[in-house]
């Protein structure tokens, strides 16, 4: 019997504040923010996508991380599946360390080197550098932040150009997360 598959997403990148000022009895207080999301629908045309992965594990300490996004894993109805993205069209990834523990030698974050950064980067054989404007340099992921790329089009990942690669920078060890959403072929 076919299986049938319905994906959705909704991507946000946003920040909102609110900026309050007083001086000499007067005031004033602002508010704004971007509103910004992006609404995927089911489908493989321009803003829709047939497919949707969750990856989370522990870089350890010095650790890193290949994945291929021709042959990404996905655990469906109990059977594992490797999912081959033709158009990637979001991927968010979290650096989930939340201050705790020995980083550094030390409990106390003294210097960027006590702090579990990961970085990500396309720098590896087959490096997927199209999330990266063609580049291949590294990004770093500071503890509890996230990078964003979305792109309601897409990005095609190639045979020589499919694997991201997340590092533990710091040698600390680091919990990550990751999604990503986009079209299968």
């Amino acid at each position: 019997m076919a299986t049938t598959s319905t994906v959705t997403a909704t991507l946000s990148s946003d920040i909102s504040y609110v900026f309050s000022d007083s001086a000499q009895g007067s005031s004033i207080s602002e508010s704004s923010s971007l509103g910004y999301a992006l609404v995927l629908g089911t489908g493989t045309n321009t803003g829709e996508i047939n497919a949707a992965v969750k990856y989370t594990g522990y870089l350890p300490s010095g650790g890193s991380t290949n994945l291929d996004f021709t042959a990404f894993p996905k655990t469906i109805l109990g059977g594992e599946y490797s999912i081959n993205f033709t158009s990637v069209k979001g991927v968010v990834i979290e650096n989930q360390w939340n201050g705790t523990g020995v980083v550094g030698g030390t409990w106390a974050i003294e210097s960027p080197a006590h702090v579990a950064s990961i970085s990500i980067s396309a720098n590896v054989s087959n490096g997927f550098t199209g999330l990266f404007n063609e580049s291949t340099d590294a990004v770093r992921i500071g503890p509890q932040s996230t990078w964003l790329f979305n792109d309601r089009i897409g990005m095609g990942p190639s045979s020589s150009n499919k694997i991201l690669n997340i590092a533990d920078i710091n040698g600390s060890g680091v919990p990550v997360a990751l999604v990503v959403v986009g079209v299968t072929g």
